[in-house]
């Protein structure tokens, strides 16, 4: 099939998104991407979605970059998304919803040299399927798509019971789209002009705080406004806007969203409830919350089986918002399919805790958990 071509038109042609010095977990491999586009890779490798040049698992000890001239990079629950920085679109791991290869059913697919698409300037990966962002603001997916989540105009009767797959790559979902982001079973976007529209999996109110429906079938209709960044869970939204308020909606079991103990079990709607003020940043795992301030310090909450949230506790969940986890960040990571936290600081250096096996974490051992917040996992102004 034929490639998108590198400028497909438009109005608005935005700019490619550099995301060095970042981090991006998924449910068993991390990749890391460095300040001048050098991309690393550990944990789980079964599908080669750690690495295309190794067949060990867990991917330990790694010491050189696996591809550079890298943008951006995110994982799925077993592949890894890759935008480069001429705005071509590369991907590794499982393909068995086509969410690596669309045009192909090699599975496992890592031929680093094939192109999906191009012209890109922002991508993000969900559990099985990827969508991406053009320079002219349109929003196309491939990949999984039971629950319209590559694309979402289906039939309703084929919602949650047929099991389809996007095999093309500029089927647009939705236009003039600034900032992009895939969860594990719904879809986040924000507009040029900071409103908010979402898609897919809604039965806990995740998208549009609105739990009469299982699945938001379409993007239509602003959900809130002035909107900076939102990081997507599993069945959870934490939303940021540019006062540094934080709203969080969706599935609540761990008490991920609005860290209220009798609250636990009971879905939050609710779009104007603020649960946490003064933010830069934020980020969601699988069911966990966490928030950078503006003084530099990491807060988390929700589900903390794997000392996610808090690092001296045990407990099954952890509600206190206030207690400092890490300080000194000047971002923060997770990932919807991922039971850890990482936090990046000025000088380069990244730090991580939680969720530990297939050495996810540290990239050198493979234990439950990793509760150490002081010593760095690796540099990534290089």
């Amino acid at each position: 099939m034929l490639l998108n071509k590198l400028y497909r038109g438009g109005k608005n042609k935005k700019s490619i998104i550099n995301a060095g010095q970042s981090i991006h977990t998924g449910y068993n491999h991390t990749v890391a991407l460095t300040e001048t586009g050098k991309l690393y890779g550990w944990g789980g490798n079964e599908k080669r979605q750690s690495s295309p040049t190794s067949a060990t698992t867990p991917l330990l000890n790694v010491t050189s970059p696996f591809l550079t001239e890298v943008a951006k990079a995110e994982t799925g629950q077993y592949h890894t998304l890759i935008l480069m920085k001429d705005g071509t679109v590369r991907a590794i791991g499982g393909n068995a919803y086509k969410e690596t290869d669309p045009f192909s059913s090699t599975q496992p697919s890592y031929d680093l040299t094939k192109i999906v698409t191009s012209g890109v300037i922002d991508i993000s990966a969900g559990r099985f399927y990827s969508i991406c962002l053009y320079e002219n603001g349109d929003v196309c997916g491939w990949g999984f798509n039971k629950i319209g989540l590559a694309y979402p105009y289906i039939p309703s009767a084929n919602y949650g019971t047929v099991n389809s797959y996007i095999t093309e790559t500029d089927k647009v979902i939705i236009g003039n789209i600034k900032k992009i982001y895939a969860g594990s079973d719904h879809v986040m976007v924000i507009d040029d002009d900071d409103n908010l529209y979402g898609w897919g999996y809604n039965s806990h109110g995740q998208i549009n705080g609105i739990t009469s429906s299982t699945y938001k079938k379409t993007p239509d209709g602003i959900i809130k406004g002035n909107i900076k960044k939102v990081a997507v869970g599993a069945y959870h939204s934490v939303i940021l806007d540019y006062e540094g308020n934080v709203y969080c909606i969706g599935k609540n079991d761990y008490g991920q969203c609005d860290a209220i103990e009798a609250n636990i079990g009971v879905s939050q709607t609710n779009l104007n409830n603020i649960i946490f003020t003064n933010a830069i940043d934020v980020a969601a795992g699988h069911y966990h919350t966490a928030v950078l301030d503006a003084n530099g310090d990491v807060h988390a909450w929700g589900c903390n089986t794997e000392r996610q949230c808090n690092t001296a506790s045990s407990s099954t969940y952890f509600l206190d918002k206030e207690n400092v986890v890490f300080s000194g960040a000047t971002a923060i990571f997770s990932g919807s399919t991922a039971d850890s936290t990482f936090a990046l600081k000025s000088n380069g250096y990244i730090y991580g805790w939680g969720d530990n096996t297939y050495g996810k974490v540290t990239g050198k051992t493979n234990t439950s958990y990793y509760i150490d917040t002081t010593t760095p996992i690796m540099l990534l102004n290089k």
